[in-house]
């Protein structure tokens, strides 16, 4: 009877030495490989320059105006419409930019809205030229030369 105890002790003995590694094999082998995407609802993306020019962006100043057409510029190209041209009317009427009434007029061409985007680009005409800002001024007029011409071929 000592033989067959001893001998199962010895299988249970190997048994534990091999088999415990063996699992932790299979274990590895078993796991995915690299990492899975988190999920899309948990990533919280933030773009801290977009989130400190929105927060200084909703001032009056001129000399924040450069913030609002930065927000503007960030959601348009996010793809986020809707919210570029809020932040587009914020500055352009709003805060009477003429800068920022020039690219809402070059956002409204962009989506074949011409008459808008002749009234702000005569806005900034006019804008520009109270304020006696030659090249500005006649860089919109450029525009609305352009405008005019887009119009023709529709």
């Amino acid at each position: 009877m000592k033989m067959k105890e001893r001998s199962l002790n010895i299988c249970i003995g190997l048994a534990a030495v091999i088999g415990i590694p063996g699992l932790m094999l299979l274990q590895q082998s078993l796991m995915p490989k690299g990492n899975p995407p988190v999920p899309a609802r948990l990533v919280v993306k933030r773009d801290y320059a977009l989130l400190a020019a929105t927060e200084a962006g909703l001032e009056y100043s001129l000399g924040k105006a450069r913030l609002t057409a930065f927000a503007a510029a960030s959601y348009f190209a996010q793809g986020r419409h809707q919210r570029a041209e809020s932040w587009f009317r914020l500055g352009a009427a709003e805060f009477q930019y003429p800068s920022l009434m020039h690219f809402y007029g070059d956002f409204l061409v962009w989506h074949r809205r011409y008459n808008e985007a002749r009234h702000w680009y005569t806005l900034a005409l006019a804008c520009g030229r109270t304020a006696g800002q030659k090249q500005f001024a006649a860089f919109v007029e450029n525009k609305l030369k352009r405008l005019e011409t887009l119009e023709k071929k529709k």
